[in-house]
């Protein structure tokens, strides 16, 4: 018996993934099998939500492989309060089922973690863990070659523009392959044109002919719940690649005092995201009380990778790439919010500072023309 009513979190054009919790009130089990592998779980009950002295057994041809208590699903998992459905299935075609073990962390609508436990000859049964925060997902296989994607929704968005409850949620697809989860959301434009079809039919539906909001409730109130919205909206265009055709039509929608707020929040929001190819960027943050940090990291030929400063006019910041941790070709450049370029620097033991003009984030974008290891120091005073 599964100890939620719902497993179909991400249906085509869902736009808000919630869980509703049930009670434990008896023993639960749950069990799952193809082919030659068998999976089992079962929790006793106790005086709190969670369940109680959980036990996870995976056999194969017959043989137990697995057997795990609370203690080890919280440790594979990070957190767990009680496993919520179980399944045995082939996720990648190489005729081996995998195990998905879904976890509820508990609260009111977070979290929610899958594990999935892959078979070797060598290691038998090791998990990966896969956060999926307050939503779930959907095995669906989109594309028909066999493989089911993990049909979800962006956990980011959650908060980001509204309460909980009026926020809404950019598409996302998900792809198990040999033991990694890939983000494979833009390989499906069909499933994502629906979902943004979808999202601008909600907003073209919060005015009544009078003007006024038809949920009537203070978590779908405007201006947050355009917000929301509209921010999950442009997360589609953008993975449609129509990123421009979505600008125009946010722009052209959102008419509250704080449109150009919005809109730069947006922006740098769908930046740290990883919508804007190419943009994926690291947010540095300062210890309090200091002034000086270091990021450290590999760099594959003809790669890129951008890091976030955030500071205020009149503030100085220093950039440098100190040759004792060099391994390699590497040059970096610094970009002001507006996107003005503000300097360049060259590996080895080059450096660059500056008085910053405005207020805003940063850009510390670096690039190896065949590859380097490197170290990023940075000073702001």
């Amino acid at each position: 018996m599964s100890i939620f009513p719902v497993k179909d979190y991400a249906a085509a054009g869902l736009l808000l993934s919630s869980l509703v919790a049930m009670p434990v009130s008896a023993a639960e089990s749950l069990s799952a099998a193809a082919g030659e592998v068998e999976a089992n779980y079962v929790a006793e009950p106790s005086e709190t939500f969670c369940a109680a002295d959980e036990r996870l057994v995976i056999k194969r041809q017959g043989e137990t492989l697995l057997d795990i208590g609370t203690e080890q699903l919280e440790a594979a998992s990070g957190a767990t309060c009680l496993v919520f459905d179980l399944a045995v299935q082939d996720l990648d075609s190489d005729r081996e089922p995998e195990v998905i073990v879904d976890i509820y962390s508990g609260g009111a609508h977070c979290c929610t973690t899958s594990l999935i436990y892959r078979y070797g000859p060598a290691q038998g049964y090791q998990p990966i863990s896969h956060f999926w925060g307050n939503g779930g997902y959907r095995l669906q296989d989109l594309n028909a070659d066999g493989s089911p994607e993990f049909v979800s929704t962006d956990d980011a968005f959650a908060y980001a523009f509204t309460s909980y409850a009026g926020s809404q949620y950019a598409a996302q697809i998900w792809q198990y392959q040999q033991g990694q989860m890939q983000n494979v959301s833009r390989a499906h434009p069909a499933y994502i044109y629906d979902h943004a079809f979808a999202l601008w039919q909600r907003y073209s539906q919060l005015w009544n002919e009078q003007g006024a909001t038809q949920y009537g409730d203070a978590a779908h109130s405007q201006p947050g719940f355009e917000k929301a919205v509209l921010a999950a909206y442009l997360a589609d265009k953008y993975l449609l690649g129509q990123a421009e055709d979505g600008w125009q039509r946010v722009r052209a929608a959102y008419h509250w005092p704080d449109r150009e707020v919005f809109f730069a929040a947006l922006e740098q929001f769908l930046i740290e995201e990883g919508y804007v190819p190419g943009s994926y960027a690291e947010v540095i943050e300062f210890e309090p009380d200091r002034d000086r940090t270091a990021v450290y990291g590999q760099l594959a030929p003809e790669q890129s990778r951008r890091y976030l400063v955030s500071a205020q006019a009149g503030q100085s910041l220093t950039a440098a790439l100190p040759i004792r941790v060099l391994r390699g070709t590497l040059s970096a450049q610094i970009v002001a919010p507006n996107g003005q370029l503000l300097g360049r620097l060259e590996a080895p033991d080059d450096s660059w500072q500056s008085t910053l003009p405005v207020s805003g984030s940063y850009t510390v974008e670096l690039f190896s023309p065949a590859g380097a290891g490197y170290g990023l120091e940075l000073t702001l005073e």
